[in-house]
């Protein structure tokens, strides 16, 4: 219970009341040192103290009695504090290590890292080209799979799919599960999904539509903040920036995925800057622009550019 708490807290982005409820953890279950620098890492990840994260990721990394999983799941929270960074070759070289040991031990879990990396991938670079590279890189994406399928890991595969265009590579995700003798269990949950991509099929190229498609995709899971940061991509896409704008500040506020929120909250920043002053709302995109280029001051050198801008457009609109 209390784990669920904290985590409920941090995706709310309420720090300070997520950091009394870990210190109140830590203090009645000592002994559960794998969930306790979970959250720790999770709750200083949200509130961007990333030294104070990395710290807590490398201790259950390197912890003696720790499983295997729990040790890979530290390589996959460094990775996003690299990318929080602006470190992104430091982030595909710690998911790539993940990957490569999956695959040694035959866990089964390598396809999750991909997707993983996929994810960040695109939140930092902005666009879907290299997630969708990777995602369809090698043998075929449902011969890589897990079996049996951990739902959870199947649907945000399915989800990074769609938000990276990629809509046979979801349908044929489906259909081998659906083919795999899961159709006793999992079947309802196969076919909610199956509509739901093939109505984002049907939009086409068109943003405006593949925002409607996701909007519905949302309504239908009873989840508003479902797809918030696709949505909001395809709404700015499609020249609807009052939309963008509430959906890239409510993915900012509210986590969708443990994946990628606190990489979110980081990004973020840049979009509603860009958004804000498309809008005319100087000010706020100032704001957003100067937290962006302060979080992303040391970025890797590519990365520069975009800092360089923001940093500009911040005193251009009246930052400091």
């Amino acid at each position: 219970a209390y784990t669920n708490w904290v985590y409920v807290l941090g995706s709310l982005g309420r720090v300070e009341e997520a950091w009394v409820a870990l210190d109140s953890m830590e203090r009645v279950y000592p002994d559960r040192l794998e969930w306790n620098l979970y959250d720790r890492w999770w709750v200083a990840a949200v509130a961007g103290d990333l030294e104070t994260a990395d710290a807590a990721a490398q201790k259950l990394r390197t912890a003696p009695d720790v499983a295997a999983g729990w040790r890979m799941g530290a390589v996959w929270e460094l990775a996003v504090t690299q990318a929080m960074r602006g470190h992104p070759a430091a982030a595909r070289k710690l998911l790539g290590d993940a990957m490569s040991e999956a695959r040694s031990a035959g866990r089964g879990q390598e396809t999750h890292y991909e997707v993983d990396l996929a994810l960040l991938l695109r939140l930092v670079d902005g666009d879907t080209h290299r997630s969708a590279a990777l995602l369809q890189g090698g043998d075929r994406l449902q011969d890589r799979l897990a079996f049996p399928p951990i739902t959870g890991e199947y649907l945000l595969l399915i989800e990074e799919l769609v938000s990276s265009d990629l809509i046979d590579e979801a349908t044929a995700i489906l259909d081998e599960w659906a083919n795999r003798g899961e159709g006793d269990s999992a079947g309802p949950v196969i076919a909610e999904y199956r509509t739901l991509v093939e109505g984002y099929a049907r939009a086409g190229d068109d943003p405006a539509a593949q925002l409607a498609a996701l909007e519905r995709w949302s309504s239908e899971l009873g989840c508003p903040r479902c797809t918030q940061w696709a949505r909001a991509e395809r709404a700015e896409r499609a020249g609807d920036l009052t939309k963008a704008a509430e959906l890239y500040q409510n993915a900012m506020g509210v986590a969708e995925r443990t994946e990628s929120f606190p990489l979110i909250r980081v990004v973020g920043h840049e979009r509603l800057g860009r958004v804000y002053e498309a809008l005319g709302r100087d000010a706020d995109a100032a704001d957003h622009y100067a937290r962006f280029a302060e979080l992303w001051a040391d970025a890797d050198p590519e990365l520069q550019p975009r800092v360089r801008v923001a940093r500009e457009r911040a005193t251009a609109l009246g930052g400091n």
